[in-house]
């Protein structure tokens, strides 16, 4: 199941938000609490410092077992960054303001997805990180498996591709679509994809996207083919589908390489 994004005027600049808001400012360092900690079975999972920086997880259910989640019996459904973090063993984890929705389908957790929630909690790893002399995948491989699709605001935002196959859908506003491995710079570990994704409402009147790709360097580089749903094709890099765009509306004016 894809894993759908709902950004809000905090977090329109989706990985900037996530790097250098969110995780700059997450603090804690630990595994975490479940709403009933005397039971096995939860509905909700959370991390963060009071009143700070937080992260909340709902299930249905959520059944623990040694080492994460039961990838059988548990399901997730949805994951929100936020601030304002609390807890009580009765009602679990909250935000007071939540920056960032994630539905993630109500399906089973991978083994990916358990390693991403424990590098998340300790110290707000979206990337992964080495723990216990093993290197442990993050947020960003478990949305490179299970792809995204994005939704933006109605004012300007932000729309980054993962690994994997991604949706963005600008919402209205002005918007930008970045194409780039290192991700405008905010990634310590640069992508070597960026799958085959979509813009479902770009407007080449005014919307721009960003590429940052070896070998495509210049409007001259790329190959963009279609007379309905322009196809820009960059190699083994992926490519991009605009969704009701003939490749003839399309100009270097929309393209900036980066």
């Amino acid at each position: 199941m894809t894993a759908v994004f709902n950004l809000t005027s905090t977090s329109s600049d989706l990985l900037y938000y996530l790097e250098e808001v969110w995780s700059a400012g997450f603090s804690y360092n630990g595994n975490g609490a479940f709403d009933d900690p005397n039971n096995t079975t939860h509905a909700n999972w959370g991390a963060g410092t009071t009143s700070g920086y937080g992260v909340v997880l709902e299930g249905s259910p959520l059944d623990y077992a040694q080492g994460g989640l039961n990838t059988t019996t548990s399901d997730i459904d949805l994951l929100q960054f936020g601030t304002g973090y609390s807890y009580d063993e009765t009602n679990g984890s909250a935000l007071t303001t939540v920056d960032l929705s994630i539905d993630l389908g109500g399906v089973a957790p991978t083994t990916t997805f358990n390693y991403a929630i424990y590098t998340l909690s300790h110290g707000g790893l979206l990337e992964g990180g080495t723990f216990f002399g093993q290197s442990l995948p993050g947020f960003y491989d478990y949305f490179a498996q299970v792809g995204t699709e994005q939704i933006g605001t109605s004012g300007a935002d932000a729309l980054y591709s993962f690994e994997g196959n991604d949706v963005l859908t600008g919402n209205g506003g002005i918007d930008e679509f970045v194409f780039d491995l290192a991700g405008f710079g905010l990634l310590d570990t640069a992508f070597t994809t960026i799958g085959d994704d979509t813009i479902t409402d770009f407007n080449a009147a005014n919307e721009t996207i960003y590429i940052g790709v070896t070998g495509y360097d210049d409007y001259s580089d790329l190959s963009i083919t279609g007379t309905t749903n322009a196809v820009i094709d960059l190699g083994s890099y992926g490519s991009i589908t605009l969704t009701g765009v003939s490749a003839s509306s399309l100009s270097a004016d929309n393209f900036a390489f980066v």
